[in-house]
Order: C-alpha cells, then structure tokens, then sequence
C-alpha cells in the first residue's frame, strides 16, 4: 500500500478532474458537449496503441530494474519514449487527415460537425506530447515512482492547471470549445517538459524490492 497509494491518489485525482472537464464543456452548449464526446471517442481510438505500449514499457522496464540492470531500464526508457512520441507524430496526422470524413459518419447539427472538427485538429497536434507524456507516466510507475495528474493546481507544478485555464478561457473569455481544448491541452507542454527532464537525468530508477 505504501508504494502504490501515491498511484492510486493520482488516478482519482484525474478521474475527478475530467469530469470536472465535461461539465465545463457542457455548460458552454449541447453542441460542444456532443463535439466533445464525439472527438474524445475517436482519440481513444487513436490512443490505443500507445496504451498497450506503455503497458509493455512498464512490464519490460520493470523486468531490467528487477534484475538490477539500471542502465539497460534507461536505454529502454529513452527507446520507449522515441517511439510514442514518432508513433503519435503519425498517427496525428492521420487523424488530421480523416477528421472530416469521419465526423461525417454522425448525424450532428453543422455547430457541433464544426466544433468536434476543432478539437480533432487540436488533438492531432497535440498527440504526440500526450503520448510522450503517458510514456513517461508509464516508466516512472515501472519504477514506483509517483505520476502527476493533469487536472488539479496541486499537481501542476508549474503555471496554471487544466481545470483553471478551462473555467477561464469558457465561462471569462466565452471561447468556442476547441479553443477552449487547446487551453487545456497547452499544460500538457509544461508536463512533457518536466517529465522529460526527469526521465533524461534518470533519477526516477529506484529499486523498489531493495527499497522494501
């Protein structure tokens, strides 16, 4: 319990903060929930890869540091992290390109077609640093490490959080939702930038059994 309860805290931490997510994106209007539900469904798609990726990550890293193999667990990290980060480049550029004709498979009003189009494009951008984000997650939970959530000031460690800049930039500034998103997902930078300062200066190794 001691060494998984720091997990356990953040993932409710982030339940909790999507949604509070979805019901700002609900107050803004019908349309920019039904947008916003439409393109989260289609980046969960995207996103499974990188999901069983990073599964393999901590199962493969966990092994090299379990054996004592310190070096070999950072190799693996940096690999692992290259390759979501180039996967996520295509595949946001995939989806960038089949955004239109995907959305057209629903029948939504021409607002929410518009809208949901937004914020695929501003998730097609992004991907790549969200994938390189929950890779890393991923390596620091292969080594027992604490993951930060996204969503709540007390665990951004740096600027303001994705819950604030969400209830500034749609109930202050009265933007479209995509934009709204981009808001949102502009922590996203600050988080790949700490995370990956942390990966590189591979002090996130720690040998949890030795530890115990």
């Amino acid at each position: 319990m001691r060494t998984s309860r720091p997990v356990i805290i953040g993932e409710i931490i982030w339940s909790l903060g999507i949604t509070v997510y979805a019901g700002i994106y609900a107050r803004i209007s019908t349309e920019s929930i039904a947008a916003y539900n439409i393109a989260s469904t289609i980046e969960g798609v995207a996103f499974v890869p990188f999901i069983g990726l990073g599964n393999a990550a901590a199962i493969l890293i966990g092994q090299r540091i379990g054996a004592g193999d310190l070096d070999a667990a950072r190799r693996f990290a940096g690999r692992f992290v290259r390759l979501s980060v180039g996967g996520a480049l295509l595949t946001g550029l995939l989806m960038a390109l089949v955004a239109r004709p995907v959305l057209g498979w629903y029948r939504i009003s021409p607002q929410a077609q518009a809208d949901a189009l937004g914020i695929l494009f501003v998730v097609s951008v992004v991907l790549a640093v969200k994938a390189g984000n929950m890779m890393m997650v991923w390596v620091s939970c292969a080594a027992a490490a604490t993951p930060a959530s996204p969503c709540w000031p007390t665990q951004a460690p740096c600027g303001p959080s994705g819950v604030p800049l969400a209830l500034l930039g749609s109930f202050v500034l009265h933007l479209p939702i995509y934009w709204v998103v981009l808001m949102v997902m502009s922590e996203e930078v600050v988080k790949f930038a700490i995370s990956l300062w942390r990966v590189l200066s591979g002090r996130w190794v720690n040998e949890v059994v030795k530890a115990l």
